[in-house]
């Protein structure tokens, strides 16, 4: 059931229709999206846990834990019982849930509405519409700002959002992908400083983890993707990578967004914390638009990469 485990023919099926869904269709309505359970899960299992000492820490790891070993073994149990019950009930739920794992088309739409919103509506509307993308107060954000954290966000979702999950796909199936979506969607909620630190230390630690490659990788295709895209500079983006990552608090959020500082030739700077990139022009529209292009073109490319070896694995 993945490319690298259990591989048959099914597994190109359910990669190219997934991602069909998510083009042409988008997202699951909320009540039968298994991201959206997971969040609920999460919720209620939190509310009654520690928020202070070191019960909290600990209950926050084996939260951590848990939960996503959880859903990985359950989703297995289930598709394995469905592939040998029937091989066409297991490929539409196997797609049901990869592609509820991932999510290009909304991380693209997101960020040219916040481009779209400034011009017509102006930047007030346009910081309520980046509460969907960041999780920083963007209420006092200039609009070079609220351009700047767009593109941060598109940068650093390539990851998480598209290349880490369908990673995960090709190395341990639909089960795999889900589970990572819990572990991201844990640090989402509880993984940050505040109500939460301690409780969550033990997702954001894990989050770190699973994302070490994943980030690495999407750097890379951003990189990669600039020698293809007009308005892109290659050997920028590959300098300004390797030279900047270190600079974010995270270990995984600096190689994404460096990459993506380079190739449009911009600074993305986070006052206080960052400062990635060296500008040759000011932020413009035109960069939102462009880094959602790389977006779409690091995702095919790693897309392709995985077919390519499903294919030559089967036949």
């Amino acid at each position: 059931m993945s490319v690298l485990l259990d591989i048959d023919s099914s597994v190109l099926v359910i990669l190219v229709a997934s991602l069909a869904v998510d083009l042409i269709i988008g997202e699951w309505p909320a009540k039968i999206h298994p991201t959206v359970w997971i969040g609920n899960i999460i919720s209620k299992i939190s509310k009654p846990l520690p928020r202070t000492g070191s019960k909290s820490v600990i209950c926050g790891i084996i939260l951590a834990l848990c939960l996503p070993t959880a859903i990985l073994i359950s989703t297995w149990v289930l598709l394995v019982y469905l592939k040998n019950l029937n091989q066409w009930i297991y490929i539409l739920v196997s797609i049901y849930f990869l592609k509820s794992s991932f999510s290009l088309r909304l991380l693209g739409s997101t960020s040219l509405k916040i481009s779209n919103t400034i011009k017509s509506s102006g930047l007030e509307r346009s910081r309520k519409d980046l509460k969907a993308l960041v999780s920083r107060d963007p209420s006092q954000l200039t609009e070079q700002q609220v351009l700047a954290a767009t593109i941060e966000s598109v940068s650093e979702n390539t990851s998480d959002s598209v290349i880490a999950p369908l990673l995960m796909f090709a190395i341990f199936g639909v089960a795999g992908a889900l589970a990572y979506r819990s572990i991201n969607t844990l640090d989402s909620m509880i993984g940050y400083r505040g109500e939460f630190e301690l409780l969550g230390k033990g997702s954001a630690k894990l989050d770190d983890i699973v994302n070490w490659i994943p980030s690495r990788l999407s750097g890379v295709l951003i990189v990669w993707s600039s020698i293809f895209l007009p308005a892109q500079k290659f050997l920028p983006s590959l300098s300004i990578m390797l030279k900047h990552h270190k600079k974010t608090e995270s270990p995984n959020a600096g190689w994404p967004m460096a990459a993506m500082a380079g190739a449009l030739e911009i600074e993305l700077t986070k006052p206080g914390h960052y400062s990635l990139g060296k500008a040759k022009h000011p932020i413009s529209h035109n960069d939102i638009r462009n880094s959602v292009k790389s977006l779409y073109s690091s995702s095919l490319i790693f897309v392709l990469i995985i077919s390519v070896i499903i294919v030559s694995r089967v036949y």
